[in-house]
């Protein structure tokens, strides 16, 4: 089921994010302990931060400009999710577009407790890696890279 409403703009530093709420999400009730993990997620960040990383809304569209705390609402919504039992850490892929914002959201999501099992790379290297594991799954050689 795709997003049912716009809900609403807010600024993420000095640039915009929208959030889409789902039709039926609901709040659970959550032990005291888990709760305290989340709100550590959401220290030292502003309220459309804090927003964005807490949303229930899947997909989620967060979109600001450099230096705007972008890679720690990702890193922080991910580790959000997964705490909160919204993903499977196996389930979850990060993509990026360089290997140096990849090395940065492995080491970031290492650093909040993230389990290992989150896949995060580069578009090419990702994609590289599943036409791998499909030939071998196959009986097939690997991809020339050219």
């Amino acid at each position: 089921m795709g997003p049912t409403s716009f809900h609403g703009l807010s600024h993420l530093g000095s640039t915009v994010h929208r959030v889409h709420r789902m039709r039926g999400s609901s709040v659970k009730e959550r032990p005291v302990a888990e709760e305290q993990a989340r709100q550590r997620l959401l220290a030292g960040c502003d309220e459309a931060q804090r927003e964005a990383i807490s949303s229930e809304a899947s997909p989620l569209c967060v979109r600001a400009g450099a230096g705007s705390g972008k890679t720690r609402v990702l890193t922080r919504r991910i580790a959000w999710r997964i705490a909160s039992g919204g993903a499977a850490a196996g389930h979850v892929l990060a993509l990026t577009f360089t290997r140096k914002a990849a090395g940065e959201l492995r080491t970031r999501l290492s650093a909040l407790g993230v389990p290992a099992q989150v896949s995060a790379g580069t578009f090419h290297a990702i994609a590289l890696a599943q036409l791998r594991q499909i030939a071998a799954e196959r009986g097939r050689p690997e991809p020339v890279i050219l």
